[in-house]
């Protein structure tokens, strides 16, 4: 389990909860979102959306549920949750969460236009 922050701004970050099978998995979200920097962060996290990737498991009755294959990324924007399986591509986690800031973000009290990018910090 990997807690997290997405968005720099401490007035539209959102809190984010990764479950994973792989650990590699669980590497590249810490690369790609906010770690958490000290105990007052993590104390008490209850996260705005999590997501569990089963990356193993495959839904075997695809066709039945009309679905286009026997992998299948679902978020689900109401119960806060999201579930990733039959695929070992990590970038579905990243995309998925920014997919929502997107989502999230121009509907906020205070309307943004969410940006997809990086700094590097000192030299």
């Amino acid at each position: 389990v990997f807690d997290c922050f997405c968005g720099a701004n401490p007035k539209s970050q959102k809190k984010i909860r990764f479950v994973h099978e792989m650990a590699w998995q669980q590497h590249f979200v810490t690369n790609m979102f906010i770690r958490p920097e000290n105990k007052d962060d993590i104390e008490n996290f209850d996260p705005d959306f999590t997501v569990i990737n089963a990356c193993s498991q495959v839904d075997e009755d695809w066709e039945r549920h009309g679905l286009n294959s026997e992998v299948a990324v679902v978020f689900n924007v109401e119960k806060k949750a999201a579930i990733i399986f039959g695929t070992w591509y990590g970038g579905e986690n990243k995309k998925g969460i920014f997919s929502l800031m997107n989502y999230w973000l121009p509907m906020a009290d205070n309307p943004q236009l969410p940006m997809h990018c990086s700094a590097n910090v000192g030299k």
